[in-house]
């Protein structure tokens, strides 16, 4: 890797830092302390291993000796920091320090993670199922995981129940993780190491102290000095560097203080001052950088001798972390760091600012997006950001980490979204596929709309084409609404430049499916695979081809609409599918076709999954919960069907107009009421025994005669003999007959489908 490129890739791929993926390099001064890696050895079994400390207990120091003792392990490692806080980016950095243990590893996991619209679990699953393959022993260290938030860390946690058994993780953090620790702990998934098993014991620091460094110091000083610090390494090590400049170390020890704010004033006068004025300038400037090479030390304080500067620091252990094997890239010491930051600011409040303005330049000169943008923030420039982002948005939106576009429009002003609107609607746009809630993708639709009244020359055909496109896909319960929102949607597109016109037809398609317009939706849902630039935009062109075949088998056209399920399944699998409505269309062909092969049970399963993915999408999730009531209908699970029947229709009722559904939701009722007089009126000409009760249940599932059998440890013919009984006692003829009986009888429950458990009574 060059000086001046940090990231693994550029514009369109992966905005990867690559030196987050490597253990920064350990310092001379530390010592293996057999204590630690010996418990780590003991732990190392154990899923999720947490080294739990404040800041300068050495948790990183120990995960990466513990690793290098073990180099028969795979090890993964990812230094963590806020930007990770996306599951999308956080995954995409895990699968990728994965792959490097042995390439192709995390190449699924990768794949799925690529679509704009990734589906974190398929990708964790993707990526368990390789490690698991895999065999060898795997550990992934996540170092600093306090840098992440709720919903990445619920990302982890179902990582952690996934694990193989030939894999662990490792995690760094500076305070208890919000994630459930105490079920992990009371599972035995978790293990951890504390701040008190961090400290320094005396043996400990006496070893680093006297019989690595040499100090002139007795045992009785490297306990007072353990005793004044309460064992703190990061406080240890300071007195090492402030005690290798006393005559009489001994004498300085009676004289350092524990007290953190003393080490802080330690730094500033004992080390600081006794530095040469350029190298003291130097280390309070740089430290506002996260991360910097002397090419950009040089751009971002206006110097020319950054690298000499640098190798004179790194030589003396000024707590300057090599992020490479090369030493080109280098972080502080955290706790130095921020102390610097403090002394730049008492000095000069103004220059973190014009540094970091400096080095977004830089950045931005190299389409290094990311740190750009980071920096222009940090300067307090929003027009800066703004205009970076407005630059490379539409780029962005194509790859995995479109997800960023949200995060930094949030940031920006409502001064700065009105001058730039297409921020916001891309926002918006990219809120929708990944998610988001809907009041967020409300605001930063609402957002773009000011420009209209505004800033009227800022009011483009693509601002209002993304606008529209969303209002069509999202039409918050207004059908009539949404047709026209799509009708504007490809009249804009026309004459845009954003390439969205096969989105826009596509909206429309969907927009005429839930109106109830069918064949208008078939015809625009065709062009729009048929248009030119469709290949270029496979999102669009599979949401077209799921809707396509859901209305092919709702016309008696299965052929076709196997066909187009067909189409779309593998087109999704290919590029990914994620939590979208695309991805929920997708999931709803399937269940069609699958219902129309007679596979109910696995139709219902993937009607379940459109439901899943669409629940916050107004009427689509209407729509999927009409379809597996009426799975289940055909099933004979009458009552969860008149659930879902419930839910639907409390939907329909808050919505201004619902299109189709309403009428969708009476043939539904009407298929179940019949369903319901067929099953009977309560009455049985013998109650089931308890053994046949539980072959009842297993009746509810796809399981034939003969797996049921086995489930239940009986011969098959036994098993026979329970079905004719239940059929007489019953008075049904068919499975499907006895399953819709049973269910209004109140002899099926919704938590027992499938699990013929001992609660289950042995007569009744």
């Amino acid at each position: 890797m060059s000086g001046d490129q940090p990231a693994r890739g550029r514009l369109g791929q992966p905005l990867l830092i690559e030196t987050k993926l490597t253990p920064p390099r350990n310092r001379s001064e530390f010592i293996v302390r057999p204590r630690l890696i010996q418990t780590l050895d003991r732990l190392a079994s154990t899923p999720l291993t947490l080294i739990d400390a404040p800041l300068g207990y050495g948790k990183s120091v120990l995960a990466q000796t513990w690793c290098a003792a073990h180099p028969e392990r795979g090890i993964a490692w990812l230094s963590l920091d806020a930007t990770d806080d996306d599951p999308v980016r956080l995954w995409t950095y895990i699968a990728t320090s994965v792959d490097r243990i042995r390439p192709g590893l995390g190449s699924e996991a990768l794949t799925r993670l690529q679509a704009p619209a990734a589906d974190v679990d398929e990708a964790i699953n993707e990526l368990v199922n390789s490690i698991s393959f895999y065999g060898d022993e795997l550990v992934i260290v996540l170092d600093d995981l306090h840098a992440l938030s709720t919903t990445s860390l619920e990302s982890i946690e179902r990582f952690v129940e996934w694990l193989p058994a030939n894999a662990c993780l490792l995690v760094t953090t500076r305070y208890d993780p919000p994630i459930a620790l105490a079920r992990l702990r009371g599972r035995g998934l978790l293990d951890e190491l504390r701040a008190h098993d961090l400290a320094f014991t005396t043996a400990e620091a006496h070893a680093l102290l006297v019989d690595q460094q040499g100090l002139p110091i007795e045992q009785g000083d490297v306990e007072l000095l353990v005793e004044r610090t309460e064992g703190w390494p990061a406080a240890v090590y300071l007195a090492l560097l402030w005690l290798r400049t006393h005559d009489d170390p001994a004498a300085a020890i009676r004289s350092f203080s524990a007290n953190h704010r003393h080490v802080a004033s330690y730094l500033s006068e004992e080390v600081l001052d006794r530095l040469e004025p350029e190298q003291r300038d130097f280390l309070i400037q740089t430290s506002v950088l996260p991360r910097f090479t002397a090419q950009l030390s040089d751009a971002a304080l206006d110097r020319e001798d950054s690298a000499s500067l640098l190798a004179d620091l790194e030589r003396s252990n000024l707590f300057l972390v090599p992020l490479d094997s090369r030493g080109e890239w280098f972080r502080y010491q955290h706790l130095f760091g921020e102390l610097l930051q403090l002394e730049l600011t008492a000095a000069d409040p103004t220059a973190a600012a014009r540094i970091h303005g400096r080095a977004s330049s830089w950045f931005r000169e190299r389409e290094l997006v990311e740190e750009a943008v980071e920096h222009a923030f940090a300067a307090g420039d929003e027009t800066t950001a703004a205009q970076i982002v407005a630059e490379h948005y539409r780029t962005v939106m194509e790859t995995a980490a479109s997800i960023m576009i949200v995060h930094w429009v949030e940031r920006l002003s409502t001064d700065a979204l009105l001058q730039h609107p297409a921020l916001a609607a891309a926002a918006g746009l990219v809120a929708a596929v990944n998610g988001r809630p809907l009041d967020e993708r409300r605001r930063l639709f609402a957002a773009a709309e000011r420009a209209r009244i505004e800033n009227p020359a800022a009011w483009t055909p693509d601002v209002e084409c993304m606008v529209r496109l969303g209002s069509a896909v999202w039409r918050d319960g207004d059908s009539g609404r949404g047709v026209a929102n799509a009708r504007r949607a490809v009249e804009l597109a026309a004459n845009s430049e954003g390439g969205l016109g096969v989105p826009a037809v596509a909206s429309l398609a969907q927009a005429w499916f839930f109106e109830g317009d069918l064949e208008q939706a078939r015809a625009a849902a065709q062009r729009a695979i048929d248009m030119p630039e469709a290949p270029q935009t496979p999102y669009a062109r599979i949401g077209a081809l799921a809707l396509l075949a859901q209305i092919d088998f709702e016309c008696g056209r299965v052929t076709s609409g196997e066909h187009h399920a067909l189409a779309a399944s593998a087109e999704a699998r290919t590029v990914g599918i994620g939590k979208s409505w695309i991805g929920g269309l997708v999931h709803l062909a399937q269940a069609a076709s699958l219902e129309t092969k007679g596979s109910l049970h696995e139709a219902e399963r993937e009607a379940i999954k459109a439901t899943a993915l669409l629940h916050e999408l107004d009427l689509p999730h209407t729509y999927a919960l009409l379809t597996v009531a009426q799975i289940r209908i055909r099933r004979g699970l009458l009552g969860q069907a008149a659930t879902d029947l419930a839910e639907a229709r409390a939907e329909i009722d808050s919505f201004a107009d619902p299109g189709r559904l309403a009428s969708l939701a009476t043939a539904v009722e009407d298929e179940l009421e019949t369903a319901q007089r067929r099953a009977g009126d309560g009455r049985l000409r013998e109650p089931p025994t308890g053994a046949e009760l539980k072959v009842l249940r297993l009746l509810a599932t796809e399981l034939s005669a003969r797996e049921i059998g086995a489930t239940l440890f009986v011969s098959v013919n036994t098993v026979r003999t329970h079905i004719r009984e239940l059929y007489r006692k019953l008075d049904v003829n068919s499975r499907t007959e006895a399953v819709a009986r049973a269910g209004t009888l109140g002899l099926l429950s919704d938590s027992h489908v499938g699990d013929p458990g001992p609660d289950l009574p042995s007569n009744t």
